[in-house]
């Protein structure tokens, strides 16, 4: 008679997956709250993308200290970017359940504690997935409390998250989640050809396969936002510009197909107005004129040539009203 295994919690690998490029400075900080962490079975898979600062030194520190920290270079023979590390370490992390994590920003130290807690309970769905409170930080975590979201909550799939993002105007960083390993696999990796809005693309194939959406009480997640050397967020470059219009179009076909209906998401809609608002290059949003609307397109024209002239779009409205 073959015996049955139950799996407990305190079995559940949980594999930590850290991108890096020259954040020596501040990656300490990241790598202790890790550190921190009061549940134990966890591995964290650092991958280098090539740093010329101090990485390699202060890694080496790490690991040394603790062999849970394990220090990748991506190999020079592949092409460079966040999105190339990220499916790196996943394919040498081995944990059932991964956590991506910038190396810019922090856990709480009962973070991983609070969702594996969680998780424990539904060992038996594939495509389960964590989420935690979190928040923006600066410098210091220190008196940071979670934000107060109306998607801190359970869901019953990961389309019904996508819709709260449409109908609350937010999201989730992606150290919020803790994903099953299974779910990863059929949602597919990080699109290595996006530079830019590549966690919503990745997010929102993973959510359109999750069946499932815990949300514990206890840990959160501290999103940093004032780390100003290189902001790989921002609207740098035409390329950056182009993959951001990009991204979106990818996650509104990922919607249609999910939904079978022709018509724009909400959340795909305030993603158009923040394009809008974001990039200031007119050939762009012209060539991409028939994917964000010729209404928004003249929207923003007018609003740019009011700009020009220092009027608002409400005053200037107020005289037309007038006129007539």
């Amino acid at each position: 008679m073959t015996a049955v295994y139950k799996l407990e919690m305190n079995d559940i690998l949980i594999s930590i997956i850290i991108p890096t490029y020259n954040r020596a400075s501040i990656l300490n900080q990241t790598l202790d709250s890790v550190l921190s962490q009061t549940y134990s079975n966890w591995e964290c898979i650092v991958v280098d993308d090539g740093s010329s600062d101090d990485t390699e030194e202060l890694l080496a520190q790490y690991c040394a200290k603790d062999s849970r920290f394990k220090y990748f270079k991506r190999p020079l023979e592949t092409p460079k970017g966040g999105n190339v590390c990220r499916n790196l370490g996943f394919e040498l992390s081995k944990g059932a359940f991964v956590k991506w994590l910038d190396s810019d920003d922090l856990l709480s130290a009962d973070l991983l504690l609070s969702q594996i807690s969680a998780a424990a309970k539904y060992l038996e769905e594939k495509y389960v997935l964590i989420t935690s409170k979190w928040n923006y930080f600066s410098e210091t975590v220190d008196d940071v409390k979670p934000r107060i979201e109306k998607t801190n909550k359970n869901y019953d799939s990961g389309f019904s998250l996508i819709s709260d993002f449409g109908n609350f105007g937010t999201f989730l960083p992606s150290h919020v989640y803790l994903v099953r390993r299974e779910l990863i696999q059929k949602s597919g990796l990080w699109n290595e050809s996006l530079s830019i809005n590549q966690d919503a693309e990745f997010f929102t194939r993973v959510l359109l396969n999750t069946k499932k959406i815990i949300h514990p009480v206890d840990g959160m997640v501290y999103y940093r936002c004032s780390f100003s050397d290189e902001n790989v967020s921002r609207f740098t470059t035409l390329d950056k510009c182009r993959d951001s219009i990009i991204s979106w179009i990818l996650i509104d076909s990922y919607i249609k197909l999910y939904t079978k209906s022709i018509h724009s998401h909400k959340y795909i809609e305030n993603g158009k107005r923040h394009l809008l608002s974001k990039i200031q290059n007119k050939e762009i949003l012209i060539e991409y004129n028939w994917f964000l609307g010729k209404r928004n397109l003249k929207d923003w024209l007018l609003k740019r040539k009011l700009k020009m002239y220092g009027i608002t779009r409400h005053f200037y409205l107020i005289r037309i009203f007038k006129n007539h």
